[in-house]
């Protein structure tokens, strides 16, 4: 009692606070329900909270129950319509996954600024990020509903695992969805029902330069450990397109979900399930389930009974039957129930939900009335049909941009020479900018005025590609596709397939074996290479009416090697020799473009620190390298070192280390996490150092070969004395570019292996 008198008095000091206090996205206190006025706090709800709090430790907020239904909506009179007219000018927009670049870690000290908190580079002044805004900016009073829409529908109730926390919720929308009716209560009392405060904001997001995307941000305060708050609110899609896939982790642990789907007759949504293993899922027909009643152990000592006794927590409403495989009138209803579902965090180097978080993938594919069948998605040919619909939208002029390209080729004699100038020339003066705001958010911009502004998104930039190509008599096309952080194939008639645009070229127009795929928002990458996320992808290139599905050629991990090669002698405890590096493919890419991202006078200070890992013991000086801007050889760069305090003397004895690059020692990686983890592209590192044996020392003992072998990594490092020297070699190889979840405890006593190995010393002696 006294705890429970102390959780009353320290509430009604909270709510006196917020009621003299001003937030922007809470309400004053008189409009919540006041706990002491309707007496929620009791003893039980403590004693529950405690419960809770003992089994998840880690959680602020559980979530005992959430239940979400989507009801699906056929206008027969509007789905003719549309059916009729799909070359309709209606602007709309995708919500898609972001198509940014995630580059690898380069050099230390590149820029990268923000202007009204969006994400620019060195390049852009706040004139010209105010001029993006004007230019993209759309009116959304041209939205209408289709002929299939959706209703989502969300109740959600959330426990506090600790005193004084306010719950924070965020719903996402934006110009293909509404939100309404956003009530809560607390400890499911009627009595306290409130409508919600909430405050609009943009979405922002790293790689999204600017977005139609809005945040309905509301915070709820909680007040006491086990005090609860059921939430409720509704969306609706105003096109059946744009629900593309449904997650069940959200952002604390959830102890049941229940998600629903309420679908017509006649109309065809197929549901596909996505990494399911390892999961409590599972799937039934028929009314959905109320949520199961809370059940929760706890020690009872009645002072004669030494037994465990369950306390069982009975929801206030009455059970439903066991649900039956059947549908209710003409609509069919199913449900997924999920159990103990992990906290979705988010996680560094994330490979992309889709690979792993359980999900399912949403395809309205028709609806039939009787013999009238009208098609929604029901394929590849539906989904390049609306593609088709999209890009007729554009009004490309070639007149300036064809000057340029002939001049571009006027010297050049192959078809590969011609190409290449006409692509680096959109990688070198077309600067990426990648944005999500209404038509601007998936129909390509005009090549006159991606050309005109110097700047433009994927589509953008692909179609101006395309262009130039065009006026210069190549057989060049859009071509859509999915990056490797998307699980579903480019062909999968679904909007979340694919999530950026390149642009594919034939030579030869009769030849389509030979070609070239162009991603101009890769910088730096040679003609004829291919970044990871696009690599082995298939993708859908625009045919006219028809279409071609191709896939993009992948490399293994050898084509992205680094060769370093190491000359070392032993002269008074220093380490001094000669360095050569050689980067290919991927790894050469990133050392350019972290080296171009630096300012002129940063240069060669950052690329010093790039070679000694700004390890003051590590002197570097001489360095010879091939040019920078030169994408289509490898990066070379050859320089002399100096090394301190990498040799021990102790009576006769030397210890000898010369492995200061150490890669991915000590990189443990979180076994708990629920992705994937991304290496950022395939890795492939070979070393050779020669070590001359001093006059006077012979090999007393070298550390004992290491060799691990792995689908996804592999660890090969050894020590061998030939004459009058000592060689080491080392190969590292991340053959997929990725680890799976599946295989962290491996990397990591891997990498525990590989760090004590690297702590390991030549010993020489007299």
């Amino acid at each position: 009692m006294r705890r429970l008198f102390t959780i009353l008095a320290t509430v009604s000091v909270l709510l006196f606070i917020s009621s003299c206090s001003y937030q922007t996205y809470i309400l004053p206190a008189s409009y919540f329900f006041r706990p002491m006025e309707y007496n929620f706090v009791s003893k039980d709800m403590i004693e529950e909270g405690d419960r809770l709090k003992a089994k998840y430790p880690d959680e602020d907020f559980l979530y005992r129950s959430w239940q979400v239904t989507y009801t699906f909506n056929v206008d027969e009179g509007k789905l003719k319509k549309a059916d009729n007219n799909k070359t309709s000018k209606k602007k709309k927009k995708i919500k898609r996954d972001n198509d940014d670049y995630g580059g690898s870690k380069g050099f230390a000290g590149a820029r990268v600024t923000y202007i009204n908190g969006i994400r620019t580079s060195k390049r852009f002044d706040e004139k010209t990020v105010e001029q993006v805004l004007k230019n993209i900016d759309t009116d959304e009073s041209d939205w209408e509903k289709t002929g299939v829409t959706i209703d989502e529908k969300h109740l959600v109730d959330v426990v506090a695992l600790n005193d004084n926390l306010s719950y924070d919720h965020v719903i996402f929308y934006d110009g293909t969805t509404s939100v309404s009716g956003v009530g809560g209560q607390y400890a499911k009392t009627p009595s306290s029902r409130f409508i919600v405060p909430a405050v609009t904001k943009n979405y922002e997001d790293a790689g999204i330069f600017h977005s139609d995307e809005k945040m309905a941000v509301m915070s709820i305060p909680t007040y006491v450990l086990g005090n609860s708050v059921q939430l409720d609110y509704n969306l609706n899609y105003r096109d059946y397109r744009y629900l593309t896939s449904v997650y069940f982790s959200e952002d604390y642990f959830v102890k049941e979900k229940i998600v629903s789907f309420e679908i017509p007759e006649g109309l065809d949504v197929e549901l596909i399930e996505m990494n399911f293993d390892g999961y409590e899922i599972t799937r039934t027909e028929g009314a959905p389930p109320a949520p199961a009643d809370d059940v929760e152990e706890e020690d009872e000592d009645d002072g004669d009974s030494k037994s465990k006794k369950k306390k069982k927590k009975t929801s206030k409403k009455k059970k439903k039957k066991k649900t039956k495989s059947s549908s209710s009138g003409n609509t069919k209803t199913i449900n997924y129930i999920v159990k103990n579902m992990p906290a979705m965090k988010r996680e560094p180097y994330n490979y992309g939900p889709s690979h792993s978080i359980p999900h399912l993938l949403v395809l309205c594919k028709s609806y039939t009335n009787g013999s009238d069948t009208t098609s929604l998605m029901r394929n590849t040919d539906d989904l390049y049909s609306w593609y088709n619909t999209l890009t007729q939208k554009m009004d490309n002029k070639q007149e300036d941009i064809k000057k340029t390209a002939e001049k571009l080729i006027a010297d050049k004699t192959t078809d590969e020479e011609k190409i290449s100038a006409i692509f680096y020339w959109v990688q070198d003066n077309i600067r990426y900018i990648a944005f999500e705001d209404g038509l601007a958010g998936f129909v390509p911009d005009d090549c006159q005025s991606v050309f005109n502004k110097r700047y433009g998104d994927c589509k953008g930039m692909a179609n101006l590609t395309k262009e130039m190509l065009k006026s210069v008599g190549y057989d060049a096309r859009l071509t859509w596709i999915g990056t490797d952080r998307i699980a579903y194939d480019g062909t999968t008639p679904s909007l979340s397939a694919a999530n950026h645009m390149i642009c594919v070229v034939y030579p030869d127009s009769t030849d389509k074996n030979k070609r070239y795929f162009l991603d101009g928002t890769e910088s730096f990458v040679s003609f004829g290479d291919y970044a990871k996320r696009i690599q082995g992808r298939r993708v859908v290139i625009e045919d006219g009416e028809k279409y071609i599905v191709d896939s993009v050629p992948e490399f293994d991990h050898l084509h992205n090697k680094v060769i370093k090669t190491e000359n070392f002698t032993i002269d008074n405890k220093l380490v001094k020799g000669t360095v050569k590096r050689v980067y290919h493919g991927e790894s050469k890419t990133n050392v350019i473009r972290s080296y171009d991202n630096m300012r002129l006078d940063e240069r060669e200070r950052a690329l010093r620190g790039f070679l000694n890992d700004n390890d003051f013991n590590l002197s570097v000086s001489g360095m010879n390298h091939t040019d920078f801007g030169e994408r289509s050889q490898p990066f070379e760069i050859s320089y002399n070192i100096e090394a301190r305090n990498r040799v021990i003397e102790e009576g006769k004895k030397l210890f000898v280390n010369t492995d200061w690059d150490r890669e991915w020692a000590n990189y443990r990686i979180d076994t708990a996490r629920l992705t994937h983890y991304s290496f950022l592209h395939k890795k492939h590192t070979v070393k050779t150092s020669t070590i001359a044996i001093p006059a006077g020392y012979k090999v007393a003992s070298l550390p004992a070969a290491l060799s691990i072998t792995n689908d996804y990594f592999e660890f090969k490092l050894s020590y061998t004395q030939q004459g009058n020297s000592i060689v080491y070699t080392k190969e590292i190889s991340l053959p997929k570019g990725y680890l799976h979840r599946g295989q962290i405890r491996a990397w990591n006593e891997a990498v525990d292996e590989l760090t004590d190995f690297y702590d390991s010393y030549i010993v020489l002696t007299k």
